[in-house]
């Protein structure tokens, strides 16, 4: 640590510096937590009864959680009928429903040549928006008749909790029916807009620029995959093996508790589940049984409250230029899905004897 961060660190009030120190000790615990997952041989025994490919996102994830669990869930457990912050993160989860179904229409128009976005050369633009949805510039606010519908889905039979909607990797990217599109990519409230909004159609509009983008990135793949063979051929790198374990989901409750109770202290134990239990709709952990304990009529009633005072909220913000917090990882993520987007139709042009661009409308 350089001398001006040290000033920094000295110059904080008594409890700044208790933060900074709590902090730290998290990030280390997070460090050491990922080592003693990657080494410790009971964990990896354990391990062994799943697909390799999924261990370091769920150790990952799982350090993560585990910081969750450790910061909140002893206040959870003081305080698990205050269900405040729970409806209030749902919400705004439906919120930003909203919005993905917005830029699933735009990606519709924009695909079919009706409209241009700034920003947007190729459909996997749309990525790096996916992840910061709430500040995307081209999106038209979130209008009162569009949380209207998302609370007439909230207190219907069909809602879902788990309901999101994807935006489809480009190179899957067709304009399905509703009889055959993927279940987990048409939730009962995208089907319920488009009728009541009439965007239905939105689906049969021609799907130009996309299909025109999986010429180029089915002549990058083509070309990896020769290479690939090409390679095992020459002895260069064994050919991979079909390994039937089931992947480890991260999130698997009953795995995680398994693992929880197996591998940690009784404490982070009693913190996981008191996060869970805060976070479960409308019951509570005892005895290792769920008990309801909230009416249906003021889980409505607080879940109605939370959409409102989340709408507010954005609205507040769009209306005063105020930026919104979004995971910096997801951001990531969709930047990293951008470039590599750019990379198969850049590089797949110049294999079928294209310019190395972008410039393919």
């Amino acid at each position: 640590m350089d001398a001006d961060k040290i000033k920094m660190f000295d110059d904080l009030s008594e409890n700044g510096k208790a933060e900074v120190l709590k902090r730290l000790e998290l990030e280390n615990m997070k460090e050491e937590t990922i080592n003693r997952m990657k080494t410790d041989p009971g964990i990896q025994e354990f391990f062994e009864k799943f697909h390799p490919n999924s261990l370091d996102l769920f150790i990952k994830i799982y350090a993560k959680k585990k910081e969750h669990w450790m910061v909140s869930g002893d206040s959870f457990a003081l305080h698990n009928f205050n269900f405040d912050h729970k409806y209030r993160d749902e919400a705004t989860k439906g919120l930003r429903m909203i919005l993905l179904k917005k830029l699933l229409i735009k990606i519709c128009e924009w695909s079919a040549g009706l409209i241009e976005l700034e920003g947007i050369k190729i459909s996997d633009d749309f990525r790096y928006w996916e992840a910061n949805i709430f500040n995307c510039p081209f999106l038209e606010q979130v209008t009162e008749e569009e949380l209207n519908i998302y609370m007439k889905y909230l207190n219907g039979p069909d809602y879902e909790k788990y309901d999101i909607i994807y935006i489809p990797d480009s190179y899957n990217y067709v304009r399905p029916d509703y009889n055959s599109i993927r279940d987990d990519m048409m939730p009962e409230f995208s089907i319920l807009y488009d009728t009541l909004k009439g965007t239905s159609g939105k689906w049969l509009l021609p799907n130009i620029r996309c299909a025109k983008e999986q010429k180029y990135k089915n002549a990058f793949q083509e070309e990896r995959v020769r290479l690939i063979h090409k390679d095992i051929e020459d002895g260069k790198i064994i050919a991979p093996k079909i390994d039937k374990r089931p992947q480890l989901h991260h999130s698997d409750e009953k795995v995680i508790e398994g693992f929880i109770r197996k591998f940690e202290t009784p404490q982070l134990l009693q913190q996981y589940r008191s996060t869970k239990k805060f976070g479960d709709d409308h019951c509570n952990y005892d005895d290792d049984e769920y008990k309801i304990h909230i009416p249906e009529e003021d889980i409505q009633e607080s879940s109605d409250a939370a959409m409102r005072n989340v709408y507010e909220d954005y609205l507040f913000r769009k209306g005063n230029g105020i930026s919104f917090e979004e995971d910096e990882a997801e951001i990531k993520r969709g930047e990293h899905g951008r470039e590599y987007g750019r990379k198969e139709i850049t590089e797949g042009r110049i294999l079928l004897g294209e310019p190395g661009n972008l410039d393919i409308y």
